[in-house]
């Protein structure tokens, strides 16, 4: 595998279940900055199935192998029913990043041989990995739930410095959070009950009015366009680090 010397930005997202108009809100962000994002989706859309005719999206699978999940009973059910929603897709990411050796093999059957299922918040060097079938890994870098888990402030001037390190820079931002600019668990938690209903209507008076993940993301996208920084799409990626290259990686100055 060709060694990383900078960043490599992508800009992801898990629309869980969020309202078209959240989900039309980031895609339209994403478009005025000329990104084609990925969209690991777990419900049907007509904003997607819009913007995936376009051109101007691509889709993931976003499975919910959780319990309870109203996706199916166990692994196979959840990955088929996944699978009939979006037979096109060639990746996943599942939700909140579950993941067993038997999703490995079912979504392995099914051809998908990409996923984008941990998350590495902030973490230097990030390369793609090859999990144990042969599923070709590409990390998260940074979540917008992850952050404010981690208690972290919406500075972008102050995280900045981790954005710009060699490695594999896969953002994720959800709609519904994005949307609502939320920044805490704590707001998250009084608003959550409209994540299928946020509407051009009732925005305004969801979105948090401080800094929070809208601010960020905004603040983030333009600094590093201005900076001259590209954002791959996901096939992009998948392109550029195929399974022979992580599979025989070329090895230098090996001592004898």
């Amino acid at each position: 595998m060709d060694k990383i010397t900078g960043p490599i930005f992508c800009l992801t997202s898990d629309t869980d279940w969020a309202s078209d108009f959240a989900i039309e809100d980031l895609i339209s962000t994403a478009r005025s900055f000329n990104i084609k994002p990925m969209l690991f989706a777990t419900n049907q859309s007509q904003v997607l199935e819009k913007h995936l005719n376009s051109d101007t999206i691509e889709v993931g699978l976003h499975p919910n192998y959780l319990l309870g999940s109203t996706h199916g009973q166990d692994i196979i059910s959840v990955t088929d029913h996944i699978m009939r929603l979006f037979p096109r897709a060639t990746a996943y990411r599942s939700h909140c990043f579950y993941y067993q050796y038997a999703v490995e093999a079912e979504m392995t059957k099914r051809d998908i041989r990409y996923d984008s299922n941990m998350c590495l918040y902030l973490q230097p060097g990030i390369v793609p990995l090859r999990r144990v079938l042969g599923v070709v890994a590409f990390p998260v870098f940074w979540e917008d739930d992850t952050h404010w888990y981690n208690q972290a402030t919406w500075n972008v001037d102050s995280y900045l410095p981790y954005f710009l390190t060699p490695g594999l820079k896969i953002l994720n931002v959800h709609p519904f959070f994005f949307t609502s600019n939320i920044p805490n668990q704590e707001y998250y938690g009084k608003i959550k009950g409209f994540i299928q209903t946020a509407s051009a209507q009732n925005i305004q008076d969801l979105r948090y009015k401080g800094q929070g993940v809208r601010t960020f993301v905004l603040d983030l996208l333009k600094v590093l366009t201005d900076q001259g920084h590209r954002f791959y799409s996901f096939s992009e990626l998948c392109s550029k680090f195929p399974l022979e290259k992580i599979l025989h990686p070329p090895i230098n100055n090996v001592s004898k």
